[in-house]
């Protein structure tokens, strides 16, 4: 299944599931190429795309004979196959089952208390865990949702959602960002509505924070933590005046369908305040059916390795970045998030980039890529000042070696940064 969201879409979907259907749903932005490569890697059956159908020729698709080859066990239920695109990673396709979405959803609908007289916007794409969850969310829960492609005509979606009494939210930080944007002093005439509101992957900034709690005072939020091999696996409040006082990387409580453990990416030990993000429970996925071999391994013994960096402290948990893209310098470990936290604290600084260059003495240095709410040469020379001064009093290899402007840097649509290695060189190199 191919297609932005749509009640076709739905429709074809639900009809599927109904039959036990395999289904393997695949973004919208896909390349035609990459496309291409899935069909005739797959073999499906039938392909769901432009809101049409279409039969292939193949009596049998070989997808069976794929996960039978990576050692899949399938049980008799129907499953989903989520092909993400790979903006923190490889590009690689997970295999959910169906007891996974529910274990999920219920436990959704239970701590945001959805009802059947909820109706909720759903703009987050269906081709993400996220959006595909609520959708379910409001389907198991028997409620209204209005239903929009992304959030590109705004001013319409805003006119549909007091026609319609949204009452129910889900959106991605970089999502709430356009409608502060987009609705400033108007946000009042439909945030007092707001029953609940679920937010999803990257983390908040403090001032996103403050306008949550300034604005949806009456509202139940939750912001989950959890990629899609282990959905919803942690869940903080926001907006709360407590919920203020700790940092924005601050995971929340773990889901009671959940197990983890923290290990040493060093010493490879169980580490009680710090490591790789383990985790084992119902709402996992049964692992990837397409993808780089160095993913399969993520999956042992009912354990999924998240590659997420975690630390414990006074028995909260807070993520510090990913793993795979710890910069090592001369032996000392620096996540690129530690650095841009720093960075997009200085006034001017829109966003910034952080990632490893060779060193010929220390194997690695750190680069940095900032872009300016207003790029002109004062405020470059003002910024980059800054970035000097604020990290003078640090180690020498916390300190960046390259800093240089772009006017962008590309965010994928669920918030998160582009991180692969290839593209952060692409972007040294312009």
């Amino acid at each position: 299944m191919n297609e932005k969201n749509s009640v076709d879409w739905v429709c074809a979907y639900l009809t599927f599931k109904l039959h036990n259907f395999y289904i393997i749903v695949i973004p919208n932005s896909i390349t035609d190429i990459n496309f291409k490569l899935l069909i005739d890697f797959v073999k499906p059956n039938i392909i769901f795309k432009k809101n049409d159908i279409f039969f292939n020729n193949r009596k049998k698709s070989l997808l069976e004979k794929i996960l039978k080859k990576k050692k899949i066990h399938i049980k008799n239920i129907s499953y989903d196959f989520l092909f993400t695109t790979g903006t923190t990673s490889f590009p690689k396709g997970v295999c959910i089952p169906e007891s996974s979405y529910l274990k999920t959803s219920r436990n959704l609908i239970k701590i945001l208390k959805q009802s059947k007289n909820d109706t909720e916007l759903l703009s987050m794409p269906f081709s993400h865990s996220f959006g595909l969850t609520r959708l379910r969310c409001c389907l198991i829960g028997g409620q209204k949702f209005y239903i929009t492609d992304g959030l590109k005509n705004f001013p319409e979606i805003y006119k549909n959602m007091i026609k319609y009494n949204v009452n129910g939210l889900s959106l991605v930080p970089s999502a709430i960002e356009l409608i502060k944007a987009l609705l400033k002093k108007r946000i009042n005439n439909f945030s007092n509505k707001i029953k609940y509101f679920e937010i999803g992957s990257s983390s908040l900034s403090l001032n996103t924070r403050k306008w949550l709690k300034k604005n949806f005072k009456i509202t139940n939020i939750k912001h989950h933590f959890g990629s899609t091999e282990a959905s919803r696996s942690f869940f903080a409040p926001r907006g709360s005046e407590d919920n203020l006082k700790l940092s924005s990387s601050y995971m929340g409580r773990k889901a009671g369908y959940i197990k983890y453990r923290l290990r040493d990416p060093k010493t490879k030990k169980i580490n009680k305040y710090f490591g790789e993000m383990e985790i084992s429970g119902k709402n996992l996925a049964a692992g990837y059916f397409c993808g780089e071999d160095k993913n399969e391994k993520a999956f042992s013994d009912n354990w999924f390795k998240t590659s997420d960096i975690v630390i414990k402290k006074n028995k909260l948990l807070y993520f510090k970045g990913k793993k795979n893209s710890i910069i090592n310098i001369g032996g000392n470990k620096i996540l690129p998030e530690e650095i841009e936290k720093k960075i997009e604290l200085i006034n001017k600084v829109k966003i910034s980039l952080c990632g490893g260059v060779k060193d010929a003495i220390f194997g690695e240095r750190i680069a940095v890529i900032v872009v300016l709410n207003k790029d002109t040469q004062k405020n470059r020379q003002n910024v980059y000042t800054n970035i000097n001064d604020i990290f003078s009093k640090d180690p020498f290899f916390k300190r960046p070696k390259i800093i240089k402007f772009l006017n962008k840097i590309e965010i994928s649509y669920n918030g998160k940064k582009r991180r692969e290695i290839n593209y952060f060189k692409k972007l040294l190199r312009n």
